[in-house]
């Protein structure tokens, strides 16, 4: 199990293995993930959409079976960033700046699927940020069919 870094400082060109060698997006790390694996977030706005390549796993050997979820979690305190003031985690399709439409998707956080995912602390802005006029349905968070997927302590800004 590996724990992941994400940080408006950082660079998706980097490990993401500390706090120094942060991710610059929340996707890169979503890409990196696997089963049992954690990931903090620093305070920032993060303008991206975030899809889950992998779920977390299960041991069937167990009774009740035993979960490992992939976490994500939003350093709102920046304790595992020491360069990084303290605030929220928000992730936005919008623009830089004008809070416009800077993508056709209407979901920021797309959890495409996969299973046993948790999220925790992070402000879902799928409000801000879509252009597809073909609907009126603005999601936060989107899941086709995984299962034991939860987000605490967030808040999911939509509208369906």
């Amino acid at each position: 199990m590996a724990t992941y870094y994400v940080s408006k400082l950082g660079s998706d060109s980097n490990d993401g293995s500390s706090a120094a060698n942060a991710f610059l997006t929340i996707d890169k790390a979503a890409n990196e993930v696997a089963s049992g694996d954690w990931v903090y977030i620093a305070p920032g706005t993060y303008r991206e959409l975030v899809t889950m390549d992998t779920s977390g796993g299960q041991d069937w050997s167990h009774s009740p079976e035993a979960n490992n979820y992939i976490e994500f979690f939003g350093d709102a305190d920046a304790k595992h960033f020491p360069n990084v003031t303290p605030g929220v985690i928000r992730v936005t399709q919008a623009a830089a700046g004008t809070e416009a439409a800077g993508t056709s998707n209407n979901y920021i956080w797309d959890f495409n699927s996969k299973s046993r995912i948790r999220v925790h602390n992070i402000i879902a802005d799928g409000m801000a940020g879509s252009s597809d006029t073909s609907t009126v349905s603005r999601y936060a968070w989107r899941n086709g069919g995984g299962n034991g997927v939860t987000c605490f302590n967030c808040t999911g800004i939509a509208s369906y």
